[in-house]
C-alpha cells in the first residue's frame, strides 16, 4: 500500500481537487480526508479491500486513513474538497444541526463496510 504525500500546507487547509478523467490509480492512504462528488463517468472505488461500484451523482466522504484507490474507470470525472480531519470540528456544533450532517460525515464511513456502501449519498441530475 502507497502512503501519498501532501504538501504541509495543505494538509491543514481544504483545497478543491478536480479530475475530469480520473485513471486507474494504486491503493494508498493519507492524512487528509475527502468529500467527493461524481460528475459522471463510471469506475470502481476500492476502500478497505471492498469495491464498490461510482456513477454520476455519488457523493461520499472517505477517510484518507482507509486504504482507497479506483479501479475499471471510464470517464471517471471526480471533484473532491480536500481537507485536514480536524477541518470541521470548530463548526461540528452548527453542522450537526443539518439534515444529514452526522449521516454524511461521521456514520456512513464509519459503517461502510456492513451496510456494502448502500447508504451514501445520491443526487439526481438536474431536469
Amino acid at each position: 500500500m502507497k502512503k501519498l504525500k501532501v504538501k504541509p500546507g495543505l494538509v491543514r487547509d481544504c483545497i478543491v481537487y478536480r479530475e475530469k478523467s480520473q485513471p486507474p490509480l494504486e491503493t494508498h492512504t493519507h492524512e487528509n480526508d475527502e468529500l467527493v462528488f461524481v460528475f459522471g463517468g463510471t469506475g470502481i472505488h476500492e476502500v478497505d479491500d471492498e469495491r464498490y461500484p461510482l456513477i454520476r451523482g455519488d457523493v461520499f466522504v472517505l477517510r484518507g486513513n482507509h486504504a482507497h484507490g479506483f479501479d475499471e474507470t471510464n470517464n471517471l470525472h471526480l471533484e473532491m474538497l480536500l481537507y485536514a480531519r480536524d477541518f470541521f470540528d470548530s463548526l461540528k456544533k452548527e453542522f450537526t444541526e443539518l439534515i444529514g450532517f452526522l449521516t454524511l460525515f461521521l456514520l456512513e464511513p464509519r459503517y461502510r463496510k456492513h451496510h456494502k456502501f448502500k447508504a451514501k449519498l445520491h443526487l439526481s441530475p438536474k431536469n
